[in-house]
């Protein structure tokens, strides 16, 4: 359905030179396949811990810096939670982004085995040369075989499991708009997020100064998982170069800076993100830690997304939801995840030619 955009790319290296000297080469890489670059990449967030300074204060928990644990940050969900029965330290949805993965990724997890795609030298060794962050990377993402079942998967979901069942720290898993109302009301100290939902808190109530970001804390590692979205040009555009210059238009940092003002999103523009203005009026004061989860961060990397990813997100919020809920064990969970993930890949991804 899409066409490739590596003609109009290397057709406008100018314009192309200043946009990926600002966008990280991590960005760039999961929009491409196979080589060439069908997405132009605008949007994107990294899961990221925003938590509630007034209720950090109340329980006498310092604030926690980008270094931080996982047993530092139990440690600060268990003080905040003995604040009342009513006040939770954690809380989070069952979704694709934002769930269970960000807690797979840090314990070197992953739904499916990563590779890459051959080809891409013609970007990389144009636009990156130098750049230490686009070092071994390719023509793209291969998502490979269905890995659901491993143990650091396992220990993963028990370990977010047992935030609710065995520490008591958080709630049933729920979705944003009423995270946005337990952290507004003082009643939650933490949860997930990217810069857009510094917006939703603002919405809730909260104001800068009530609250800040860090980055998930560290386990086995501190991989972040990230999601992008961006823009691309149809097979059937009748007026393609028309589009092209809409996409350089959207993508430029003038436009970017409009685009996702009072927090409602982040630009891959890194001269965006990590602009101050930007975070004058919503804050958070660690807006550093956006970006940071890609420059000092490089095996950050993206969300799960082979092409069955539609199908593949409603089994996989199934069976957390199960473990989450204490209706399976994650043993159990990931096991019939594992089963029902490779039948589905069976069916949906091309098979190997005879």
């Amino acid at each position: 359905m899409l066409r490739p955009l590596d003609e109009y790319i290397l057709t406008d290296v100018d314009h192309m030179q200043d946009y990926y000297a600002d966008v990280a080469p991590q960005l760039v890489e999961v929009t491409m396949y196979k080589g060439s670059q069908y997405v132009l990449p605008t949007l994107w967030g990294a899961a990221t811990i925003y938590y509630n300074k007034r209720l950090f204060d109340q329980a006498e928990v310092p604030y926690p810096k980008d270094d931080w644990t996982v047993e530092d940050f139990l440690l600060a969900a268990q003080k905040i939670h003995a604040l009342g029965d009513d006040v939770y330290g954690f809380g989070f949805p069952n979704r694709h982004w934002g769930g269970l993965i960000p807690w797979m990724y840090i314990n070197e997890g992953n739904l499916y085995e990563f590779g890459r795609y051959e080809g891409g030298e013609w970007l990389w060794g144009k636009f990156y040369t130098g750049n230490e962050l686009a070092k071994d990377r390719a023509g793209g993402i291969e998502w490979g075989a269905v890995t659901a079942n491993s143990p650091a998967n396992v220990e993963a979901l028990k370990f977010q499991r047992d935030l609710i069942w065995e520490h008591k720290v958080s709630p049933s898993p729920t979705n944003f708009n009423e995270l946005y109302a337990f952290m507004s009301s003082d009643k939650l100290g933490m949860m997930p997020g990217h810069r857009a939902h510094t917006g939703g808190l603002i919405g809730a109530g909260m104001k800068k100064g009530d609250f800040d970001v860090v980055m998930m804390p560290k386990w086995k590692t501190q991989r972040h998982q990230f999601g992008t979205s961006g823009l691309s040009i149809m097979k059937t555009s009748q007026n393609a170069d028309a589009v092209w210059k809409y996409i350089k238009f959207q993508t430029s940092p003038e436009q970017m800076a409009v685009y996702v003002d009072k927090a409602v999103h982040t630009s891959l523009r890194r001269s965006v993100t990590n602009d101050p203005k930007q975070h004058e009026t919503t804050g958070p004061d660690n807006w550093q830690v956006f970006y940071n989860t890609l420059d000092k961060n490089p095996l950050s990397t993206a969300i799960p997304a082979p092409v069955e990813t539609k199908d593949m997100t409603n089994i996989f919020t199934k069976y957390v939801g199960l473990a989450l809920a204490n209706e399976m064990t994650p043993e159990d969970a990931l096991a019939n995840m594992h089963t029902e993930l490779e039948e589905l890949a069976k069916r949906v991804r091309p098979q190997p030619q005879a």
